[in-house]
Protein backbone atom coordinates (compact mmCIF):
# COMPACT_ATOMS: atom_id res chain seq x y z
CA UNK A 1 0.00 0.00 0.00
CA UNK A 2 2.64 2.46 0.62
CA UNK A 3 3.91 2.06 -2.98
CA UNK A 4 0.94 3.30 -4.10
CA UNK A 5 0.60 6.02 -1.88
CA UNK A 6 3.73 7.46 -2.70
CA UNK A 7 2.51 6.77 -6.73
CA UNK A 8 -0.27 8.48 -5.87
CA UNK A 9 0.94 11.59 -4.12
CA UNK A 10 3.48 11.55 -7.25
CA UNK A 11 1.02 12.04 -9.45
CA UNK A 12 -1.26 14.23 -8.06
CA UNK A 13 1.50 16.87 -7.47
CA UNK A 14 2.57 16.02 -10.86
CA UNK A 15 -0.67 17.82 -11.72
CA UNK A 16 -1.21 20.15 -9.37
CA UNK A 17 2.24 21.49 -10.35
CA UNK A 18 1.02 21.79 -14.20
CA UNK A 19 -2.42 23.47 -13.01
CA UNK A 20 -0.13 25.92 -10.57
CA UNK A 21 2.24 26.75 -13.67
CA UNK A 22 -0.62 27.45 -16.36
CA UNK A 23 -2.81 29.73 -14.17
CA UNK A 24 -2.25 33.29 -13.12
CA UNK A 25 -3.20 33.75 -9.20
CA UNK A 26 -6.74 33.92 -8.03
CA UNK A 27 -7.82 37.31 -5.85
CA UNK A 28 -7.12 35.79 -2.71
CA UNK A 29 -4.03 34.19 -3.86
CA UNK A 30 -2.79 37.65 -5.43
CA UNK A 31 -3.45 39.40 -1.91
CA UNK A 32 -1.54 36.64 0.01
CA UNK A 33 1.98 37.23 -1.92
CA UNK A 34 1.80 41.53 -0.54
CA UNK A 35 2.48 39.92 2.79
CA UNK A 36 5.54 37.95 1.74
CA UNK A 37 6.54 41.29 0.69
CA UNK A 38 7.08 42.43 4.38
CA UNK A 39 6.66 40.06 7.26
CA UNK A 40 5.11 40.87 10.34
CA UNK A 41 4.19 39.26 13.12
CA UNK A 42 0.05 39.23 11.91
CA UNK A 43 -1.84 40.84 9.25
CA UNK A 44 -5.01 42.68 9.19
CA UNK A 45 -6.95 39.36 8.11
CA UNK A 46 -4.74 36.65 9.23
CA UNK A 47 -1.84 35.43 11.10
CA UNK A 48 1.40 34.99 9.23
CA UNK A 49 1.97 31.36 8.30
CA UNK A 50 0.89 31.92 4.40
CA UNK A 51 3.46 34.71 3.94
CA UNK A 52 6.64 32.76 5.77
CA UNK A 53 5.35 29.84 3.12
CA UNK A 54 5.96 31.33 0.19
CA UNK A 55 9.02 33.27 1.19
CA UNK A 56 10.64 30.15 1.68
CA UNK A 57 8.82 28.30 -1.83
CA UNK A 58 10.00 31.46 -4.02
CA UNK A 59 13.27 31.65 -2.13
CA UNK A 60 12.95 35.07 -0.14
CA UNK A 61 10.64 36.01 -3.53
CA UNK A 62 13.83 35.22 -5.92
CA UNK A 63 11.38 33.15 -8.05
CA UNK A 64 8.48 35.07 -8.36
CA UNK A 65 5.87 33.30 -10.75
CA UNK A 66 3.08 31.36 -10.19
CA UNK A 67 4.48 27.83 -9.64
CA UNK A 68 6.55 28.76 -6.98
CA UNK A 69 4.19 30.78 -4.84
CA UNK A 70 2.15 27.68 -5.21
CA UNK A 71 5.05 25.34 -4.54
CA UNK A 72 4.33 25.42 -0.86
CA UNK A 73 0.75 24.47 -1.09
CA UNK A 74 1.48 22.16 -3.37
CA UNK A 75 4.29 20.42 -0.77
CA UNK A 76 2.16 20.41 2.04
CA UNK A 77 -0.44 18.29 0.05
CA UNK A 78 1.86 15.94 -0.29
CA UNK A 79 3.02 15.83 3.18
CA UNK A 80 -0.42 15.81 3.91
CA UNK A 81 -1.83 12.69 1.67
CA UNK A 82 0.96 11.33 3.50
CA UNK A 83 0.28 11.91 6.82
CA UNK A 84 -3.56 11.04 6.32
CA UNK A 85 -2.54 7.60 5.34
CA UNK A 86 -0.32 7.33 8.55
CA UNK A 87 -3.21 8.38 10.43
CA UNK A 88 -5.89 6.11 9.10
CA UNK A 89 -3.43 2.79 9.62
CA UNK A 90 -3.30 3.58 12.88
CA UNK A 91 -6.70 4.32 13.54
CA UNK A 92 -7.27 0.83 11.61
CA UNK A 93 -4.73 -0.47 8.86
CA UNK A 94 -3.16 -0.16 5.64
CA UNK A 95 -5.63 -0.46 3.49
CA UNK A 96 -7.82 2.37 5.54
CA UNK A 97 -4.50 4.25 4.67
CA UNK A 98 -4.39 4.09 1.34
CA UNK A 99 -8.18 4.74 1.08
CA UNK A 100 -7.79 7.92 3.15
CA UNK A 101 -5.16 8.87 0.73
CA UNK A 102 -7.80 8.54 -1.99
CA UNK A 103 -10.10 10.26 -0.38
CA UNK A 104 -8.09 13.19 0.60
CA UNK A 105 -6.70 13.49 -3.08
CA UNK A 106 -10.40 13.34 -4.07
CA UNK A 107 -11.40 16.29 -1.81
CA UNK A 108 -11.59 19.67 -4.06
CA UNK A 109 -10.20 21.71 -1.14
CA UNK A 110 -7.71 19.12 0.12
CA UNK A 111 -6.19 18.58 -2.76
CA UNK A 112 -6.66 21.74 -5.02
CA UNK A 113 -8.13 25.25 -2.66
CA UNK A 114 -5.94 24.30 0.07
CA UNK A 115 -3.16 21.76 -1.71
CA UNK A 116 -2.78 24.05 -5.15
CA UNK A 117 -3.43 27.88 -4.25
CA UNK A 118 -1.71 29.46 -1.86
CA UNK A 119 -3.90 30.18 0.61
CA UNK A 120 -3.43 30.44 4.68
CA UNK A 121 -5.52 27.09 4.55
CA UNK A 122 -2.43 25.22 3.17
CA UNK A 123 -0.17 25.55 5.76
CA UNK A 124 -2.81 25.21 8.29
CA UNK A 125 -3.63 21.71 6.80
CA UNK A 126 -0.47 20.44 7.21
CA UNK A 127 -0.36 21.78 11.08
CA UNK A 128 -3.87 20.49 11.68
CA UNK A 129 -3.27 16.91 10.45
CA UNK A 130 0.27 16.92 11.96
CA UNK A 131 -1.62 17.80 15.23
CA UNK A 132 -4.37 15.17 14.49
CA UNK A 133 -2.06 12.28 13.77
CA UNK A 134 -0.49 13.27 17.37
CA UNK A 135 -3.46 12.93 19.03
CA UNK A 136 -4.31 9.82 17.71
CA UNK A 137 -0.94 8.40 19.93
CA UNK A 138 -1.76 10.10 22.54
CA UNK A 139 -5.67 8.88 23.19
CA UNK A 140 -5.31 5.33 21.77
CA UNK A 141 -5.58 4.16 25.04
CA UNK A 142 -6.50 5.48 28.04
CA UNK A 143 -3.28 4.47 29.95
CA UNK A 144 -0.89 7.62 30.31
CA UNK A 145 2.88 7.47 29.31
CA UNK A 146 5.42 8.91 29.17
CA UNK A 147 5.62 9.13 25.49
CA UNK A 148 2.35 9.95 25.67
CA UNK A 149 3.14 13.40 27.93
CA UNK A 150 5.76 13.70 25.21
CA UNK A 151 3.53 13.50 22.63
CA UNK A 152 1.13 15.92 24.39
CA UNK A 153 3.60 18.58 24.31
CA UNK A 154 4.19 18.51 20.83
CA UNK A 155 0.39 18.49 20.10
CA UNK A 156 0.27 21.74 21.99
CA UNK A 157 3.30 23.23 19.83
CA UNK A 158 1.92 22.38 16.85
CA UNK A 159 -1.71 23.57 17.05
CA UNK A 160 -0.06 26.78 18.06
CA UNK A 161 1.66 26.47 14.67
CA UNK A 162 -1.41 25.98 13.05
CA UNK A 163 -3.30 28.95 14.49
CA UNK A 164 -0.48 30.86 13.65
CA UNK A 165 -1.25 29.84 9.87
CA UNK A 166 -5.25 30.82 10.68
CA UNK A 167 -7.11 31.16 13.86
CA UNK A 168 -9.60 28.35 12.83
CA UNK A 169 -6.98 26.06 14.19
CA UNK A 170 -8.37 27.18 17.39
CA UNK A 171 -11.27 24.44 17.63
CA UNK A 172 -7.78 21.83 17.91
CA UNK A 173 -7.93 22.48 21.34
CA UNK A 174 -12.15 22.20 21.17
CA UNK A 175 -11.34 18.75 20.05
CA UNK A 176 -9.12 17.71 22.62
CA UNK A 177 -10.45 19.28 25.55
CA UNK A 178 -14.17 17.31 24.14
CA UNK A 179 -12.15 13.92 24.47
CA UNK A 180 -10.26 14.56 27.86
CA UNK A 181 -13.49 15.89 29.81
CA UNK A 182 -15.78 12.69 28.15
CA UNK A 183 -13.81 10.40 27.75
CA UNK A 184 -10.24 10.74 30.04
CA UNK A 185 -10.28 13.30 32.60
CA UNK A 186 -7.07 12.21 34.19
CA UNK A 187 -5.03 14.08 31.65
CA UNK A 188 -6.28 17.41 33.84
CA UNK A 189 -3.84 16.05 36.50
CA UNK A 190 -0.86 15.97 34.23
CA UNK A 191 1.47 19.01 33.93
CA UNK A 192 1.84 17.98 30.73
CA UNK A 193 -1.65 18.82 28.93
CA UNK A 194 -0.96 22.39 30.79
CA UNK A 195 2.44 22.90 29.45
CA UNK A 196 0.75 22.06 25.65
CA UNK A 197 -1.38 24.42 26.46
CA UNK A 198 1.07 27.08 27.87
CA UNK A 199 2.93 26.23 24.18
CA UNK A 200 0.10 27.04 22.26
CA UNK A 201 -1.13 30.22 23.92
CA UNK A 202 2.97 31.43 23.98
CA UNK A 203 2.69 30.92 20.12
CA UNK A 204 -0.71 33.23 19.79
CA UNK A 205 1.29 36.52 21.68
CA UNK A 206 3.01 37.59 18.00
CA UNK A 207 -0.63 37.96 16.99
CA UNK A 208 -1.69 39.47 20.08
CA UNK A 209 1.14 42.20 20.28
CA UNK A 210 0.65 42.85 16.42
CA UNK A 211 -2.70 43.27 17.42
CA UNK A 212 -2.38 45.65 20.70
CA UNK A 213 0.18 47.78 18.27
CA UNK A 214 -3.09 48.15 15.88
CA UNK A 215 -5.77 48.35 17.60
CA UNK A 216 -7.04 44.94 17.92
CA UNK A 217 -7.76 45.40 13.83
CA UNK A 218 -7.62 41.81 13.12
CA UNK A 219 -10.12 40.91 15.46
CA UNK A 220 -12.51 43.17 14.69
CA UNK A 221 -12.08 42.75 11.17
CA UNK A 222 -13.08 38.81 12.29
CA UNK A 223 -15.75 39.50 14.87
CA UNK A 224 -18.07 41.74 12.10
CA UNK A 225 -17.32 38.98 9.48
CA UNK A 226 -19.12 36.98 12.62
CA UNK A 227 -21.20 38.57 14.86
CA UNK A 228 -23.58 40.61 12.37
CA UNK A 229 -26.42 37.90 13.31
CA UNK A 230 -29.61 38.93 11.69
CA UNK A 231 -32.80 38.48 13.73
CA UNK A 232 -33.94 36.19 11.38
CA UNK A 233 -33.21 32.96 9.53
CA UNK A 234 -31.27 32.84 6.27
CA UNK A 235 -32.17 30.03 4.22
CA UNK A 236 -30.12 31.36 1.18
CA UNK A 237 -27.03 31.51 3.20
CA UNK A 238 -27.47 28.20 4.72
CA UNK A 239 -27.76 26.07 1.67
CA UNK A 240 -25.24 28.47 -0.17
CA UNK A 241 -22.98 26.75 2.68
CA UNK A 242 -24.17 23.26 2.59
CA UNK A 243 -23.89 23.40 -1.41
CA UNK A 244 -20.19 24.81 -0.84
CA UNK A 245 -19.40 21.89 1.62
CA UNK A 246 -20.69 18.64 -0.60
CA UNK A 247 -18.81 20.40 -3.80
CA UNK A 248 -15.75 21.19 -2.36
CA UNK A 249 -15.41 18.30 -0.40
CA UNK A 250 -16.12 16.31 -3.86
CA UNK A 251 -20.12 15.24 -4.09
CA UNK A 252 -18.68 11.27 -4.03
CA UNK A 253 -16.72 11.60 -0.52
CA UNK A 254 -19.26 13.53 1.30
CA UNK A 255 -21.99 11.12 0.65
CA UNK A 256 -19.32 8.44 1.10
CA UNK A 257 -19.13 10.37 5.07
CA UNK A 258 -22.75 10.82 5.72
CA UNK A 259 -22.73 6.91 4.91
CA UNK A 260 -19.57 6.24 7.67
CA UNK A 261 -21.31 8.33 10.30
CA UNK A 262 -24.92 6.46 9.54
CA UNK A 263 -23.10 2.90 9.97
CA UNK A 264 -21.34 4.24 12.97
CA UNK A 265 -24.98 5.59 14.42
CA UNK A 266 -26.28 2.07 13.89
CA UNK A 267 -23.65 0.73 15.37
CA UNK A 268 -20.96 -0.82 13.07
CA UNK A 269 -18.38 -1.75 14.54
CA UNK A 270 -15.44 -0.38 12.45
CA UNK A 271 -13.83 1.95 14.74
CA UNK A 272 -13.28 1.25 18.50
CA UNK A 273 -15.36 4.09 20.32
CA UNK A 274 -12.82 6.23 21.48
CA UNK A 275 -11.14 6.43 18.09
CA UNK A 276 -14.59 7.10 16.75
CA UNK A 277 -15.12 10.06 19.13
CA UNK A 278 -12.27 11.24 18.84
CA UNK A 279 -12.34 11.95 15.63
CA UNK A 280 -15.86 13.32 15.41
CA UNK A 281 -14.64 15.66 18.42
CA UNK A 282 -11.94 16.94 16.21
CA UNK A 283 -14.75 17.44 13.23
CA UNK A 284 -18.17 18.11 14.22
CA UNK A 285 -17.78 21.33 16.23
CA UNK A 286 -16.28 23.30 13.46
CA UNK A 287 -18.60 22.52 11.13
CA UNK A 288 -21.27 22.62 13.58
CA UNK A 289 -20.72 26.62 14.36
CA UNK A 290 -20.25 27.59 10.59
CA UNK A 291 -23.18 26.14 9.66
CA UNK A 292 -25.07 27.84 12.50
CA UNK A 293 -23.30 31.41 11.48
CA UNK A 294 -24.71 30.16 7.95
CA UNK A 295 -28.04 30.55 9.28
CA UNK A 296 -28.09 33.78 10.07
CA UNK A 297 -25.29 35.71 7.80
CA UNK A 298 -23.15 34.29 4.58
CA UNK A 299 -20.34 32.20 5.24
CA UNK A 300 -17.78 30.70 3.00
CA UNK A 301 -17.29 26.43 2.70
CA UNK A 302 -13.37 26.26 3.26
CA UNK A 303 -13.96 27.34 6.67
CA UNK A 304 -14.93 23.78 7.23
CA UNK A 305 -12.61 22.08 5.64
CA UNK A 306 -9.95 21.33 7.72
CA UNK A 307 -13.03 19.64 10.16
CA UNK A 308 -13.45 17.47 7.46
CA UNK A 309 -10.44 15.64 7.51
CA UNK A 310 -11.79 13.25 10.99
CA UNK A 311 -14.73 12.43 8.34
CA UNK A 312 -12.33 11.40 5.67
CA UNK A 313 -10.25 8.87 8.46
CA UNK A 314 -13.87 7.78 9.57
CA UNK A 315 -14.82 6.49 5.89
CA UNK A 316 -11.38 5.76 5.19
CA UNK A 317 -11.78 2.96 7.94
CA UNK A 318 -15.35 1.84 6.75
CA UNK A 319 -14.36 1.56 3.38
CA UNK A 320 -11.87 -0.70 4.21
CA UNK A 321 -14.23 -3.32 5.08
CA UNK A 322 -16.10 -2.69 1.99
CA UNK A 323 -15.56 -4.66 -1.72
CA UNK A 324 -16.78 -2.21 -3.82
CA UNK A 325 -14.86 0.42 -1.88
CA UNK A 326 -11.92 0.82 -4.61
CA UNK A 327 -13.70 1.67 -7.26
CA UNK A 328 -15.90 4.39 -5.89
CA UNK A 329 -12.86 6.32 -4.39
CA UNK A 330 -11.70 5.70 -8.31
CA UNK A 331 -14.78 7.44 -9.07
CA UNK A 332 -14.48 10.12 -6.89
CA UNK A 333 -10.76 11.17 -8.40
CA UNK A 334 -11.69 10.92 -11.90
CA UNK A 335 -14.96 13.12 -11.12
CA UNK A 336 -12.42 15.12 -9.59
CA UNK A 337 -10.25 15.41 -12.52
CA UNK A 338 -13.17 16.03 -15.05
CA UNK A 339 -13.55 19.43 -12.71
CA UNK A 340 -9.59 20.36 -12.71
CA UNK A 341 -9.63 19.72 -16.69
CA UNK A 342 -12.45 21.61 -17.44
CA UNK A 343 -11.92 25.04 -15.02
CA UNK A 344 -8.19 24.77 -16.56
CA UNK A 345 -9.97 25.03 -20.21
CA UNK A 346 -12.83 27.45 -18.81
CA UNK A 347 -10.27 29.69 -17.27
CA UNK A 348 -7.37 29.14 -20.14
CA UNK A 349 -9.58 29.00 -23.31
CA UNK A 350 -13.12 29.86 -23.23
CA UNK A 351 -14.40 32.10 -25.76
CA UNK A 352 -15.15 34.95 -24.35
CA UNK A 353 -16.62 35.59 -21.05
CA UNK A 354 -18.79 33.62 -19.06
CA UNK A 355 -20.37 37.29 -17.12
CA UNK A 356 -22.26 40.37 -17.84
CA UNK A 357 -21.85 40.87 -22.15
CA UNK A 358 -23.01 44.83 -21.50
CA UNK A 359 -20.33 47.01 -21.98
CA UNK A 360 -20.90 48.86 -18.55
CA UNK A 361 -20.46 45.73 -17.00
CA UNK A 362 -18.70 43.76 -19.45
CA UNK A 363 -17.30 40.72 -17.34
CA UNK A 364 -18.91 40.80 -13.96
CA UNK A 365 -19.66 37.45 -12.28
CA UNK A 366 -17.48 35.54 -14.18
CA UNK A 367 -15.41 33.58 -11.99
CA UNK A 368 -12.44 32.58 -14.63
CA UNK A 369 -11.28 36.09 -15.07
CA UNK A 370 -9.75 36.16 -11.59
CA UNK A 371 -7.11 33.99 -13.00
CA UNK A 372 -7.07 35.26 -16.68
CA UNK A 373 -5.36 37.55 -18.78
CA UNK A 374 -3.24 39.72 -16.08
CA UNK A 375 -0.02 38.67 -17.69
CA UNK A 376 -1.22 39.92 -20.76
CA UNK A 377 -2.99 43.29 -19.48
CA UNK A 378 0.69 44.26 -17.99
CA UNK A 379 2.29 43.80 -21.58
CA UNK A 380 -0.62 46.11 -23.41
CA UNK A 381 -0.67 48.61 -20.37
CA UNK A 382 3.45 48.94 -20.68
CA UNK A 383 3.26 49.68 -24.57
CA UNK A 384 0.10 51.72 -24.02
CA UNK A 385 2.73 53.60 -21.00
CA UNK A 386 6.16 53.88 -23.19
CA UNK A 387 4.12 55.51 -25.01
CA UNK A 388 2.39 57.62 -23.02
CA UNK A 389 5.87 59.18 -21.30
CA UNK A 390 6.95 59.11 -25.35
CA UNK A 391 4.98 61.71 -26.13
CA UNK A 392 5.08 63.31 -22.86
CA UNK A 393 1.65 62.87 -21.78
CA UNK A 394 2.41 61.77 -18.61
CA UNK A 395 5.63 62.98 -16.63
CA UNK A 396 8.77 59.97 -15.75
CA UNK A 397 7.97 58.16 -12.77
CA UNK A 398 4.43 58.46 -12.41
CA UNK A 399 2.35 56.30 -10.08
CA UNK A 400 -0.20 53.44 -10.49
CA UNK A 401 -2.88 53.64 -8.33
CA UNK A 402 -6.12 51.70 -7.22
CA UNK A 403 -8.54 52.21 -3.98
CA UNK A 404 -9.45 48.24 -3.35
CA UNK A 405 -7.37 45.39 -2.71
CA UNK A 406 -8.69 43.81 -5.58
CA UNK A 407 -7.53 44.48 -8.78
CA UNK A 408 -5.06 45.80 -6.88
CA UNK A 409 -3.20 42.75 -5.73
CA UNK A 410 -3.11 41.89 -9.95
CA UNK A 411 -1.89 45.21 -10.61
CA UNK A 412 0.75 45.33 -8.38
CA UNK A 413 1.85 41.68 -8.64
CA UNK A 414 1.92 41.59 -12.32
CA UNK A 415 2.23 44.90 -13.31
CA UNK A 416 4.00 47.47 -10.96
CA UNK A 417 6.35 44.96 -9.12
CA UNK A 418 8.04 43.34 -12.41
CA UNK A 419 8.33 46.45 -13.52
CA UNK A 420 9.71 48.79 -10.64
CA UNK A 421 6.68 51.36 -11.08
CA UNK A 422 5.57 53.16 -7.56
CA UNK A 423 2.26 51.61 -6.65
CA UNK A 424 -0.10 52.69 -3.54
CA UNK A 425 -3.59 51.42 -2.93
CA UNK A 426 -5.38 54.14 -1.56
CA UNK A 427 -9.12 54.42 0.81
CA UNK A 428 -10.63 53.34 3.88
CA UNK A 429 -9.51 50.50 5.62
CA UNK A 430 -11.66 48.05 4.85
CA UNK A 431 -11.05 48.30 1.22
CA UNK A 432 -7.36 48.39 1.28
CA UNK A 433 -6.92 45.61 3.85
CA UNK A 434 -2.82 44.90 3.87
CA UNK A 435 -1.96 47.37 1.55
CA UNK A 436 -3.05 50.11 4.66
CA UNK A 437 0.72 49.03 6.41
CA UNK A 438 2.06 48.37 3.00
CA UNK A 439 1.75 51.72 1.83
CA UNK A 440 4.06 52.74 4.57
CA UNK A 441 7.37 51.06 2.57
CA UNK A 442 6.54 52.64 -0.43
CA UNK A 443 6.98 55.82 -2.17
CA UNK A 444 4.40 58.70 -1.50
CA UNK A 445 2.68 60.55 -4.17
CA UNK A 446 4.37 64.17 -4.24
CA UNK A 447 3.45 67.46 -5.37
CA UNK A 448 3.13 67.48 -9.15
CA UNK A 449 3.22 64.24 -9.80
CA UNK A 450 0.96 62.14 -12.47
CA UNK A 451 -0.74 59.00 -12.09
CA UNK A 452 -2.70 55.82 -13.20
CA UNK A 453 -5.69 55.00 -11.93
CA UNK A 454 -6.82 51.51 -13.30
CA UNK A 455 -10.06 49.80 -13.38
CA UNK A 456 -11.52 46.75 -15.20
CA UNK A 457 -15.00 46.25 -16.44
CA UNK A 458 -16.03 43.29 -14.16
CA UNK A 459 -15.40 45.08 -11.28
CA UNK A 460 -15.59 48.47 -12.85
CA UNK A 461 -15.75 51.95 -10.54
CA UNK A 462 -14.39 55.28 -11.41
CA UNK A 463 -11.57 57.67 -9.42
CA UNK A 464 -13.53 58.25 -6.28
CA UNK A 465 -14.46 61.97 -5.99
CA UNK A 466 -12.16 62.10 -3.21
CA UNK A 467 -9.33 60.57 -5.12
CA UNK A 468 -10.49 63.18 -8.45
CA UNK A 469 -10.24 66.55 -6.01
CA UNK A 470 -6.02 65.50 -5.14
CA UNK A 471 -5.24 66.01 -8.87
CA UNK A 472 -5.29 68.94 -11.11
CA UNK A 473 -7.25 67.03 -14.00
CA UNK A 474 -8.33 63.42 -14.97
CA UNK A 475 -8.72 62.25 -18.88
CA UNK A 476 -10.59 60.17 -19.79
CA UNK A 477 -10.16 56.68 -19.54
CA UNK A 478 -7.72 54.89 -21.74
CA UNK A 479 -9.83 51.91 -22.48
CA UNK A 480 -7.59 48.70 -23.09
CA UNK A 481 -9.87 45.35 -24.68
CA UNK A 482 -8.56 42.11 -23.67
CA UNK A 483 -9.99 39.30 -25.55
CA UNK A 484 -10.00 35.02 -24.82
CA UNK A 485 -9.57 32.81 -27.50
CA UNK A 486 -9.93 35.78 -29.62
CA UNK A 487 -12.79 37.29 -28.23
CA UNK A 488 -13.58 40.09 -26.25
CA UNK A 489 -13.16 39.43 -22.34
CA UNK A 490 -12.87 42.16 -20.59
CA UNK A 491 -12.16 46.23 -20.78
CA UNK A 492 -9.43 47.79 -18.94
CA UNK A 493 -9.75 51.19 -18.07
CA UNK A 494 -6.60 53.62 -17.11
CA UNK A 495 -7.47 56.89 -16.10
CA UNK A 496 -4.79 59.83 -15.95
CA UNK A 497 -4.10 61.70 -13.23
CA UNK A 498 -2.09 64.93 -13.65
CA UNK A 499 -0.57 66.80 -11.07
CA UNK A 500 -0.87 66.08 -7.64
CA UNK A 501 -1.88 68.81 -5.45
CA UNK A 502 -0.57 68.54 -2.02
CA UNK A 503 3.00 68.32 -0.69
CA UNK A 504 4.40 64.34 0.48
Amino acid sequence: MRRKVLILIAVASVIRCFIAATTELGNDEVYYWTYALDLQWNYFDHPPGVAVLIRLSTINLLLNNELFIRLGAIICAASNTWLIFLTAKKIKNEKAGYYAALLFTASVYCSLIAGTFILPDSPQLFFWLLSLNTAVDVFNTHEITDRKRKKMIVFGLVAGIAILCKIHAIFLWVGLGMYILFLNRNWLKESAFYLALLLTTLCLFPIFIWNMDNNFITYTYHSNRVNQLGSYINWNSLLTELTGEILYNNPVNFFICLAALAALFFGKNFLTRQKALLLLFFSLPLITVVIFISLFRDTLPHWTGPAYTGMLLIAAAWMAEKKYALRLLLAANGLLLTAIISGWWLINFYPGTLGNKTKEKFGDGDFTLDMYGWKNFARQFMTFYKSDQQQGNTKPGAFIISDKWFPASHIDHYLAYPNHINFLCVGELNDIHNYYWLNNQRKQLYKGCDAYFITTSNNYHSPSPQLISQFTTVDQPEIIIQTRSGIPVRYFYVYGLKGYRFKN
